[in-house]
C-alpha cells in the first residue's frame, strides 16, 4: 500500500513537471534578462512585416524585426527592455503602415499584438494584451541601494556621534582645566600653535577613491542595468561621469601640487624632467593592459587600443602640467553649468550642440566641469572645513588609484573577482558579483592603506 502511494505520488510529480515543461514550450524560449518577447498574431489575409528602433539611436532607420504569415499566423520575436521602442506594422501590399506606436517593456514580459480588421472593408487595427506579467527588473537595485545608504550612513553617523560623545566627557572631566579645553563644534581637540596642519586635501582623495569605486563597478558590468553604462551616442548615464571626474581631479591635483613646488623653490627643468616620467609610465601602463580575460589568453592583443584611458589620462597630464609650469592657471571658470544647459537646451538631442560623451561635445565638457566643481566642492566643505566625514571607504582607493585601477583591469575577470553567471534571467546574480569585486578592490585598498603602501609614480 505504502509503494504504491509513493508510486502515485512519483506519477503525479512527473505530470506536473511534464506539464510545466510543455507550458514553457508554449510560452516560447526562455529569456534573459533585459528581455521581453512580443508575439505578433496576424488575422489579415496579407503578409505583414514589422520594423522597429529604440528612442537612443538619434535618427536611426527602423530595422526588420519579423515578418507574419497570413490567415491567423502568428510569430514571435524576443525583444531589449533597455529603451523605449517604436514599432511599426506595415502591409505587403500597402503604402501607409497598419499601425505605429512607442512603448517600454518589461523584463520578463510576454506581449501580444493582434492584427485585425473588426468590420470587413475598414482600417486594420492593432490591439495589445499582456500573456505574462514582468519581473521587477529594478528590485535588485533597489534592495542594494537601501542597503548601501544604511552603511553609508553608518559610517557618517557613527564616527561623528563618538566624536561628540567624547567631546562631552573631555568637557566633564576637564572643565576647569584651560589646557584641556575644547574650541571647535566636531569634537576634535585643537592643536598647538607649533604643530603644522596638513596640507593635503582629504576630500580631494575621497574625490578620486569615489570615482575609481564607481569606475570599477561600471567597467565590471554596472549589474546589467543600461544607465551604469555608456550612452549609446546623446545622453548622460553614470558610465559617462567618471572619466570626466578624472580629469577635473587630475587638473586641480596639479594645479595644487606644482603651485606647492614652485613655492619651495623647485625649477622648471626639474618639473619637466618629473612630467615627462609620468607620462611615459602612464603610456606604458595603457599600451600594457593586454591580458583582460582569460578566454583570450596569455596575451589579448584584441584589447590594445593605442588612444586607451591611461594613454589619454597621460597627454591630459602632460598639457596640464605644462600649462601650468610656464603659465600657472589658478582661477575657476565660472558658468559653466548655464553655458552647458543653453547649448543643449536641457534636453538630449536638442539644442545647438548636445551632450555627447562619445565626441566629448562642448556642452557635455562643461555640464561635466559644472559637475565635478559641485561635487568637489561639497566634499571640501563636508570633510575638510566641517569635520562631519572622515573619508571613508572612498579614501582608501583614493590614495591608491594607479594599483587599483591596474589591479581590477588585470585580474577583473578573474576568481574571486568574477565567476560564471548561472542565473541569466534577472539583474541579482550579475549585481551581486559586480558589487562583490568592486568591494573587494576596496577591501585591498583599505588593508594597504593600514600598511601604509602606496604605489606612486
Amino acid at each position: 500500500m505504502e509503494s504504491s502511494t509513493r508510486l502515485q505520488a512519483s506519477l503525479i510529480l512527473l505530470v506536473s513537471v511534464t506539464c510545466s515543461f510543455g507550458q514553457q514550450i508554449r510560452n516560447g524560449p526562455a529569456l534573459k534578462m533585459d528581455q521581453a518577447l512580443l508575439t505578433f498574431h496576424n488575422q489579415l489575409n496579407e503578409q505583414l512585416h514589422v520594423f522597429y528602433t529604440t528612442d537612443f539611436c538619434y535618427k536611426c532607420v527602423q530595422q526588420h524585426l519579423v515578418s507574419v504569415q497570413t490567415d491567423n499566423s502568428n510569430s514571435s520575436a524576443t525583444i531589449s527592455t533597455k529603451f523605449t521602442l517604436t514599432l511599426q506594422v506595415e502591409g505587403q501590399n500597402r503604402s501607409e503602415p497598419l499601425c505605429r506606436w512607442s512603448q517600454t517593456y518589461e523584463e520578463g514580459g510576454r506581449y501580444s499584438v493582434w492584427i485585425q480588421a473588426p468590420v470587413a472593408f475598414t482600417h486594420p487595427v492593432c490591439s495589445f494584451s499582456v500573456d505574462k506579467s514582468p519581473n521587477n527588473a529594478h528590485l535588485p537595485l533597489l534592495v542594494v541601494a537601501f542597503l548601501l545608504a544604511i552603511t553609508a550612513l553608518l559610517f557618517v553617523v557613527v564616527p561623528y556621534v563618538y566624536r561628540r560623545r567624547c567631546t562631552k566627557c573631555r568637557k566633564t572631566l576637564c572643565c576647569q582645566d584651560p589646557q584641556y579645553s575644547v574650541d571647535n563644534d566636531d569634537g576634535e581637540t585643537a592643536e598647538s600653535p607649533g604643530k603644522a596642519k596638513p596640507s593635503r586635501l582629504l576630500s580631494l582623495d575621497t574625490f578620486r577613491g569615489f570615482a575609481l569605486t564607481v569606475m570599477v563597478f561600471v567597467n565590471y558590468g554596472g549589474g546589467g542595468y543600461w544607465f551604469l553604462q555608456h550612452a549609446p551616442w546623446n545622453g548622460l548615464t553614470v558610465a559617462d561621469l567618471v572619466m570626466p571626474w578624472f580629469v577635473f581631479i587630475m587638473g586641480t591635483s596639479v594645479v595644487l601640487a606644482f603651485s606647492s613646488m614652485q613655492r619651495r623653490g623647485v625649477s622648471r627643468l626639474q618639473l619637466l624632467r618629473k612630467v615627462t616620467w609620468r607620462t611615459a609610465v602612464l603610456m606604458l601602463l595603457g599600451f600594457c593592459f593586454l591580458n583582460y580575460s582569460p578566454r583570450d589568453g596569455p596575451l589579448s592583443w584584441s584589447w590594445l587600443r593605442i588612444p586607451g584611458v591611461l594613454q589619454r589620462l597621460g597627454f591630459t597630464y602632460f598639457v596640464l602640467s605644462l600649462l601650468q609650469t610656464f603659465w600657472g592657471q589658478t582661477e575657476i571658470p565660472e558658468r559653466e553649468g548655464t553655458s552647458a544647459a543653453a547649448l543643449c537646451k536641457c534636453t538630449r538631442d536638442g539644442g545647438f550642440i548636445p551632450v555627447n560623451k562619445n565626441l566629448w561635445s562642448l556642452s557635455y565638457v562643461m555640464c561635466m566641469g559644472c559637475f565635478s566643481f559641485l561635487l568637489l566642492g561639497g566634499m571640501y566643505l563636508i570633510i575638510d572645513v566641517k569635520g562631519w566625514w572622515s573619508g571613508q571607504p572612498f579614501i582608501n582607493p583614493g590614495t591608491n588609484s594607479i594599483l587599483v585601477y591596474v589591479g581590477h583591469s588585470l585580474l577583473g575577470f578573474y576568481f574571486p573577482f568574477s565567476w560564471e553567471i548561472r542565473f541569466q534571467e534577472s539583474h541579482w546574480e550579475l549585481l551581486l558579483q559586480n558589487l562583490w569585486g568592486t568591494a573587494l578592490w576596496v577591501l585591498v585598498s583599505y588593508l594597504l592603506y593600514r600598511k601604509k603602501f602606496f604605489l606612486k609614480i
